[in-house]
């Protein structure tokens, strides 16, 4: 799971507004450029259906952030041409706005998740760890999906820690790892049958 950081954000979803600076056609992909000021970025739009947007366009996407061969890029959800200059000073001040009011404070986990991630560290702490040598592997991928729950959960997590030589539970460290991402969701898919 690709998650982007600003300061101390996790940033998933963007909304970008910028000029086009370059277009890659293919049969069902379209990669632009787009330059915001800041930067420029690929913005691929995996559609069979694309607008037919022109170099210098000035246009609004939003999407996922994401890396692709080591780059980071924007997966499009939406795009749309912009024809109204006014439009982009706008966006200019909402950006501004949104700095001052969210960007510029620190990122806090809402209580409730906060709660979960506390307990989680607490019962996971690395130091247990050490009593569990010698014990045989863990295997999460080959369970049965009757034993696929939170406490196997709670097992491949420690496993993962141990595997990864972290010296300190890191909730970060969990969230940006794609294996654990896949664990998670299956056990919650099992938990919903």
């Amino acid at each position: 799971m690709d998650i982007f950081f600003y300061g101390n954000h996790p940033i998933r979803y963007v909304e970008i507004m910028g000029i086009i600076r370059s277009i890659d056609r293919t049969s069902n992909l379209v990669v632009y450029s787009v330059d915001d000021g800041s930067a420029t970025i690929p913005c691929a739009h995996w559609q069979n259906v694309s607008p037919l947007l022109e170099l210098g366009t000035l246009v609004r996407m939003s999407g996922k952030v994401g890396q692709w061969r080591d780059q980071w890029q924007i997966t499009v959800y939406n795009i749309d041409a912009i024809d109204d200059l006014n439009t982009e000073m706008l966006h200019w001040l909402e950006i501004l706005s949104l700095k001052r009011a969210v960007y510029d404070k620190p990122f806090v986990l809402p209580p409730a998740m906060q709660e979960k991630a506390t307990e989680l560290e607490q019962s996971l702490s690395v130091t247990d760890l050490a009593d569990d040598v010698g014990k045989a592997r863990f295997d999460f991928d080959a369970l049965d999906p009757s034993e696929t729950n939170e406490a196997a959960f709670k097992q491949a997590i420690m496993q993962h820690v141990e595997d990864s030589g972290m010296t300190e539970f890191l909730y970060t460290a969990m969230r940006s790892s794609p294996e654990m991402e896949n664990r998670a969701k299956k056990v919650l898919l099992y938990q919903v049958r």
